[in-house]
């Protein structure tokens, strides 16, 4: 075999691996279903916060789970739950968009969008959207929130 034949397969050889060694770095392309299952647990997690239905949340939400919200202030699964507990907010809708979900192997899925939120606080009414990013494990086949952060956006 030629020498340059050899070399050319060896190039070719380097680039197919370099281009699979990005594709696992960056991130990894689930199967639909798994998509949908991350996009069904999201539902299902703002539908319990939206109807206070904190049987759902405890069952969706790890252990270990936190959230940071608009203000930076770092609440736990327990503080989460007791604060929809004891919740006056009364929701119009809560509502989801624009979400972009991305697998970091078969058992992590970050989650980025928006939610419309439209409550009445004591009276108040607050009509607002938020971005979030959630962080997302399966265990034993069952995807579960492990982290939630949001802001304002353009903040």
């Amino acid at each position: 075999m030629p020498r340059w034949i050899s070399f050319s397969i060896l190039a070719a050889t380097l680039t197919l691996a370099g281009f699979l060694f990005v594709a696992c770095a960056t991130g990894v392309q689930a199967a639909p279903d798994q998509t949908q299952a991350v996009r069904k647990l999201e539902e299902e997690w703002a539908q319990a916060y939206a109807k206070a239905d904190v049987k759902t949340l405890d069952r969706v939400m790890l252990p270990d789970f936190t959230l940071t919200d608009t203000r930076g202030t770092v609440t736990t699964k327990e503080q989460e739950l007791a604060e929809v507990r004891d919740s006056v907010a009364k929701y119009e809708h809560l509502i989801q968009r624009e979400m972009h979900v991305r697998f970091y192997g078969p058992d992590m899925a970050i989650v980025i969008g928006r939610t419309a939120i439209k409550l009445d606080l004591r009276g108040k009414v607050i009509d607002t959207e938020v971005a979030f990013t959630d962080t997302l494990v399966r265990r034993n086949g069952q995807w579960y929130a492990a982290a939630g952060h949001t802001s304002r956006p353009g903040s």
